[in-house]
């Protein structure tokens, strides 16, 4: 430690600030004549030296650290507020009980150890004074589980699964579970790499919607004994806990719509080839158009990755055909966003022009210039569908390998009309 009256150790933008003080008033009856303090500065972009802490231009952070008898004490310099990280020793001096009465009242075994209910209640009461936070790495490792669960997302930016992870977060919280999530930006060694990190980390369980190329990473999950849920996206070849939607259904009813309008010229924008989302809507489309004696056209079958850029780009191309569709069928809620934006540079008119449907529902499709007829998943339903199968699995009232299979729904707005007649038909007429 420095012996100067401050000095500083800086780590990029960073830096932290070591303060000897002569005195700290910690309470009436804690004092200690030499102590450090330890402020994190917040460096604000600014033309104004940082010499003080107080000087205009910089942010001291609100939490500090003070070592004091080797104990850590919580700095709120926003209010000069201290607050003991208070211990089980604490508690049971304030109770005046011991020590491993206070751990069974904290850890819910009073009833198993047979404390009775006024000392529990003081118990408590004292940990409450004091604003006890268990230590939850200390915990975690004394009872070899974390209480936190990783969720693994493909494209956190996508409405469709931002919305997933918010109820996710939600149920997850309520339950008593942290969450840390990790996004692989649609790319698999990513999250070959997020997925090893949480193993690492030692989160209790996973829920995964994965990119949906490969499985054996969380193959190893399962071999170990760690849940996994795998939600959206799935392998048939992993036995494990699945959360999805009848992708195959939705696409096929998106697709008869179209159809029972007059539409035999429809284009399918995919998403990515390979995953179980894309195989299963595409299945419906070839499907539906199959059932009404349709041609597939694989012309029309185009797109690479779930991303608007995808929707923006294919559907751009599709116009330039010389036998152009008549309707689109977009499989993600970004693609339709990037469509809708190639639609209309175009000058072209929904559904005047050309028709289109979407997979996914975000809030604002029934406020677009056109009201978008949409493929309804029951979003809310499988993210709290995830967490109770995974969290019933790591409090062992059920085991893995089931699949729940939840309906879609077919919301129609304003966004399919009869095709237009070719120009030879309206001469004709």
């Amino acid at each position: 430690m420095c012996s100067n009256s401050a000095c500083a150790l800086r780590s990029g933008e960073t830096s932290i600030l070591f303060l000897r003080t002569s005195s700290v008033d910690l309470s009436a009856t804690r004092r200690q004549s030499c102590t450090y303090v330890v402020h994190e500065r917040c460096a604000r972009k600014s033309d104004k030296s940082h010499e003080s802490t107080h000087e205009e231009g910089t942010n001291v952070c609100s939490v500090a650290f003070i070592l004091v008898y080797n104990r850590y004490i919580l700095w709120r310099s926003s209010t000069r507020e201290i607050i003991m990280a208070v211990t089980l020793k604490d508690i049971a001096q304030l109770a005046d009980v011991s020590v491993s009465t206070v751990s069974r009242v904290l850890n819910n075994k009073a009833t198993e150890y047979r404390i009775s209910p006024d000392t529990e209640h003081s118990i408590l009461e004292a940990a409450r004074k004091l604003k006890y936070r268990p230590n939850q790495i200390a915990r975690g490792l004394r009872l070899k589980k974390t209480n936190t669960l990783g969720v693994i997302a493909p494209d956190v930016s996508n409405p469709f699964f931002a919305y997933i992870i918010k109820r996710v977060q939600n149920i997850a919280h309520n339950l008593g579970y942290s969450i840390v999530v990790c996004n692989t930006d649609e790319n698999l060694d990513q999250e070959i790499e997020h997925v090893n990190v949480l193993y690492r980390n030692r989160v209790d369980g996973l829920i995964a919607m994965p990119v949906g190329q490969d499985y054996r990473h969380f193959q190893e999950w399962v071999d170990k004994g760690r849940p996994v849920v795998l939600l959206d996206r799935c392998f048939d070849g992993i036995d494990t806990n699945k959360v999805l939607v009848d992708n195959y259904s939705g696409a096929h009813d998106a697709v008869e719509h179209l159809i029972s309008f007059g539409h035999r010229r429809i284009a399918f924008i995919q998403g990515l080839p390979g995953t179980y989302t894309n195989t299963e809507r595409l299945r419906g489309y070839r499907s539906a158009l199959q059932n009404h004696h349709i041609p597939v056209d694989e012309e029309l079958i185009v797109g690479g990755d779930f991303r608007e850029e995808n929707g923006y780009l294919e559907t751009k191309l599709l116009l330039m055909m010389a036998d152009a569709p008549t309707a689109v069928f977009a499989t993600s809620d970004l693609i339709t966003l990037g469509a809708l934006k190639a639609i209309y540079e175009e000058g072209l008119s929904i559904p005047e022009d050309i028709s289109m449907v979407m997979f996914d529902d975000f809030d604002f499709a029934p406020y677009l210039k056109c009201p978008v007829t949409a493929v309804r998943q029951p979003k809310e339903l499988m993210g709290e569908m995830a967490v109770k199968l995974l969290v019933d699995e790591l409090r062992g009232e059920s085991k893995g390998g089931r699949r729940v299979v939840l309906k879609t729904k077919l919301i129609v707005r304003e966004s399919v009309a009869k095709p237009r007649a070719p120009v030879e038909e309206i001469r004709v007429s």
